[in-house]
């Protein structure tokens, strides 16, 4: 037995049964009586509280899992995308050295072949020249030469 029942005895018997012994052992054992609506209301409240809290965690749960799929697929994308461009920069970087190399073999080409221009530039000078001299030759010993043998 509690104190709470114990004084619903006692005092209306102290009392001797008058209606103000029963009022206060009324209000005594409803004040239990709210007591335990007041908790098990109480609880309710947590159990609510608990179910919505766990329905929330369990969507931002989900969210978050779903957040972080994007996140890794937009991870693999990007690096994929990068990997391509590091790709395509090294190709092209190849092709600059190969375009280079072939440029500079064909300024070589071109030196040599103006070089060569030159020399037959110069070759060709010479040679007209000599034709001009030959040609005074041949018009002098055609000209003169007849009348001139001694």
């Amino acid at each position: 037995m509690d104190w709470g029942t114990l004084l619903a005895i006692l005092i209306p018997a102290l009392l001797g049964g008058s209606g103000l012994g029963a009022v206060i052992a009324t209000n005594i054992a409803n004040r239990r009586k709210v007591k335990a609506e007041s908790d098990k209301i109480a609880a309710e409240c947590m159990a609510i509280l608990g179910e919505t809290f766990k329905t929330q965690m369990a969507a931002m749960t989900t969210r978050i899992d779903n957040l972080q799929a994007e996140s890794d697929r937009d991870k693999r994308t990007s690096e994929e995308a990068i990997e391509n461009r590091d790709r395509k920069i090294n190709e092209l970087e190849k092709q600059v050295k190969k375009l280079t190399a072939d440029l500079e073999i064909s300024d070589k080409r071109n030196k040599e072949q103006e070089k060569r221009i030159q020399e037959q530039d110069h070759q060709i000078a010479v040679m007209a020249l000599e034709l001009e001299r030959l040609r005074l030759e041949v018009k002098r010993l055609i000209g003169g030469g007849c009348g001139d043998q001694t």
